[in-house]
């Protein structure tokens, strides 16, 4: 279940009843309500799987991909194309269907 709401975590009978036992109503709205605002979400979201045909990464940008066949590799996008280089050799891929920004060290 994909919880988006306040609504939605608390009819989530056994956690919420748990929590519930604990704190009020009224607060563990505003406890949901903070983590949307701290950037819960954004965070979620940059690290979601892009699919092509919504953006592609920026040139000479490391990445981790998904192709057609559920492989995934790091690979790096350069002038329209993703690549990964083999003994010196640059090897593109054509059939990468997402791709997601590797995680800041």
């Amino acid at each position: 279940m994909m919880i988006k709401n306040y609504e939605d975590w608390a009819s989530m009978d056994d956690l919420y009843m748990l929590l519930h036992t604990y704190v009020s109503d009224k607060l563990l709205k505003q406890l949901f309500d903070a983590g949307k605002k701290t950037g819960i979400e954004s965070e979620k979201e940059k690290h979601r799987w892009i699919p092509v045909t919504e953006r592609l990464p920026e040139d000479d940008e490391q990445i981790l991909t998904k192709s057609r066949d559920g492989s995934m590799l790091m690979m790096f996008y350069y002038k329209k194309q993703f690549c990964l280089c083999i003994d010196g050799q640059n090897c593109c891929a054509n059939d990468i269907i997402v791709w997601q920004p590797l995680p800041e060290a």
